[in-house]
C-alpha cells in the first residue's frame, strides 16, 4: 500500500515512529490531528446512521439516501481508516490485511498514537474513541453512537472466535446492512470466562483495560453467553446459510428483512 503524505512516498518511513516523522517533515498532519481532537464530540442516533463494528467495513456515495453518517468507536489499540475520492467513501475499523491493497493513498489526516494521547494519573488514554463521516460533505468529526444497529452482539462474536477476515456490512444499490455466514467453533471456556469478575474480564479480553468504555465489560458478558447460547452458527442464526439482511423504515431504524 503506497502511502503518500504532501506527494511524498513515505513507505520506508512507515518502519520508524511514525508519528516522530510526521512531527519533524509534515508539521501541518500534527496541527490537523490536535485540531481535530479538540472539537466536541457529536453523538449520532439511529436515523441515518450506519455504525461499523471491529474487523468490518463499509462503502457507500453521497446520494445513498438511506445513510448520511458512516461511524464507528471504542477504538483504544485499534485503529479506524477512511478512504475517500472525489465521490467514494470506504469505512474501515482497521486491521492488517490493509496493508495488501494495492491502490496509493494520501493521507490527509492522522489523529493516532501519540497525537491522540493524553495521560491520566500515568496512564495514556485515547482523546477520542470513535469518529463519524458526513458523506454529503466528507467532513470526518468525533463521535458517539447511542445506536450500534442490529445484531451487535452476533457481530461481535466475529471478533472474539470467529474469523479474521474484514466483512463487508452494507450493499450500497439495495441500501441493505448484510450480515454474511460465519463460522466458529464451540468455545468451551466461554462458560468460565462468564464467572469471572469484570476486572478479570477486563484484565485478560482487553487489550487496553484501563481505558476501556464502561460497558465493555457487558458487552463482553452478553457476547459469551450468545457464545455459549449459540455454540456455532448454525440454520437458526443464518437461515439457509443466506445473510441476515436489514433495512431502514421510515424512521431511520433498521427492521429486518425476512
Amino acid at each position: 500500500m503506497p502511502v503518500f503524505i504532501e506527494d511524498t512516498d513515505i513507505g520506508d518511513l512507515l518502519k520508524l515512529n511514525i508519528c516522530q516523522v510526521i512531527s519533524e517533515k509534515f508539521a501541518r498532519l500534527k496541527e490537523e490531528a490536535i485540531k481535530f481532537r479538540s472539537q466536541p464530540v457529536q453523538t449520532c442516533h439511529s436515523n441515518g446512521v450506519l455504525y461499523v463494528n471491529q474487523r468490518e467495513f463499509a462503502c457507500s456515495l453521497p446520494d445513498d439516501d438511506a445513510i448520511s453518517v458512516i461511524g464507528t468507536e471504542d477504538a483504544t489499540t485499534c485503529h479506524i481508516l477512511v478512504l475517500r475520492n472525489k465521490v467514494l467513501i470506504f469505512f474501515y475499523f482497521f486491521t492488517d490485511e490493509f496493508h495488501n491493497q494495492p491502490l496509493p493513498i494520501s493521507l490527509m489526516t492522522a489523529c493516532m498514537s501519540d497525537f491522540n494521547d493524553v495521560v491520566k494519573n500515568g496512564i495514556h488514554w485515547p482523546v477520542i474513541y470513535g469518529i463519524g463521516v458526513d458523506l454529503k460533505n466528507g467532513t470526518i468529526f468525533p463521535a458517539t453512537f447511542s445506536d450500534k444497529g442490529p445484531d451487535m452482539t452476533l457481530r461481535s462474536t466475529k471478533t472474539f472466535v470467529g474469523d479474521k477476515d474484514m466483512m463487508n456490512i452494507y450493499d450500497y444499490k439495495s441500501r441493505e446492512l448484510r450480515i454474511k455466514s460465519f463460522h466458529y467453533n464451540p468455545w468451551p471456556r466461554a462458560f468460565l470466562w462468564l464467572q469471572q469478575s469484570d476486572t478479570v474480564i477486563k484484565q485478560n479480553l482487553s487489550t487496553s483495560p484501563d481505558v476501556e468504555p464502561p460497558d465493555f465489560v457487558s458487552h463482553v458478558r452478553e457476547t459469551l453467553k450468545y457464545v455459549i447460547l449459540h455454540p456455532q452458527p448454525g440454520p437458526d442464526v443464518f437461515p439457509g446459510g443466506q445473510p441476515r439482511r436489514y433495512r431502514k423504515d421510515g424512521h431511520g431504524m433498521w427492521v429486518r428483512i425476512e
